[in-house]
Parts: structure tokens; sequence; C-alpha cells
């Protein structure tokens, strides 16, 4: 996938545009969520998982927050993993 330059400045202004929406009709799960989105983009995993915390204290039953966090979880997961086998075999190419 392509990265564009301005990439950056489109989820800037998303996440401006959803925080504006919140503070105008409140911070509901919708928008919790759009929140966590744009910040998955904008590759804030932690910042995400807080929006979607916060989703699921508004909406304990919100499936889409739900999913959210558990595809979080399986990303944090994997990158535990991979930080581990890397420190175990600095060359996991070289052959024994």
């Amino acid at each position: 996938m392509l990265r564009s330059p301005h990439r950056p400045a489109i989820f800037a202004a998303a996440e401006e545009k959803w925080i504006r929406a919140g503070e105008i009709r409140g911070y509901d799960g919708e928008t919790l969520r759009a929140l966590a989105l744009v910040a998955l983009k904008s590759d804030r995993p932690l910042t995400a998982r807080q929006h979607v915390e916060n989703a699921l204290i508004v909406n304990p039953s919100d499936a889409e927050a739900h999913a959210i966090l558990d595809e979080l979880d399986r990303q944090s997961e994997l990158r535990f993993t991979e930080a581990g086998t890397r420190r175990d075999d600095p060359d996991p190419e070289k052959k024994p």
C-alpha cells in the first residue's frame, strides 16, 4: 500500500472533526469508535484502546467496540510475540 505524504494531515483533520462532533453532541459510542479508528490508522494503538474502552463505558454492549478491542488485543499479542522471537533469535534467516 502506498503512503501519501498527506495521510497524517488527513487523519489529523478527521480527528479534529470527530472531536468537534463529540463536543457538540456528546461523546457517544459512534464518536468514540470513530476516534479509535482514526487513532488506529494513525498508528496510535494506545490512544485507540482508550477511545474504545470509553465507548464501552458509554455502551457496554457495543458489538463494534468489542470487535475493535478484540482486534487491538490480537495486534498487541502479535507485537509481543514478534518482539520475543526477534530477541531470542537475532537472525531468523540463519540456518544451523
